[in-house]
């Protein structure tokens, strides 16, 4: 029973996530209908936006993904603790994907702070007279 449910709760839980994503990106004006921007883009009223935004924007949302994976990654680890009915291969299991689930979190914070660093760099090298 529980091993029908859990790709139900897996993807569930991804289009959870996904909404929540989606919704903070329309609200900071990341994502638009596009219709104004193609508009002042074709009469000249708006200027492109640097190489370096479009590259911070790509990389935040690839990052963004990568901590819904890790979100997903613990979700499942303590499932397999909680079902695994006190079976030490079965917690032994769970414990390592909550491990390395944690292991690659500290590798994505440490990947965003440092291109957020390089990003600022670059932009205020290229920016300042």
């Amino acid at each position: 029973m529980i091993k029908k449910l859990l790709p139900i709760f897996i993807f569930l839980l991804i289009l959870f996530c996904l909404n929540f994503i989606l919704l903070s990106q329309l609200s900071a004006g990341v994502i638009s209908s596009g219709v104004t921007e193609v508009g002042n883009q074709v009469y000249g009223t708006d200027t492109p936006k640097p190489a370096g935004q479009i590259a911070g924007q790509i990389i935040r949302g690839i990052l963004g993904f990568l901590a819904i994976v890790f979100v997903i990654l613990i979700i499942y680890g303590g499932l397999l603790w909680m079902f695994s009915q006190g079976e030490s291969e079965k917690t032994k299991k769970a414990r390592q994907t909550i491990v390395a689930a944690v292991i690659g979190l500290a590798i994505i914070l440490s990947a965003l702070a440092i291109t957020e660093f390089v990003l600022r760099s670059l932009y205020t090298a290229t920016t300042t007279p």
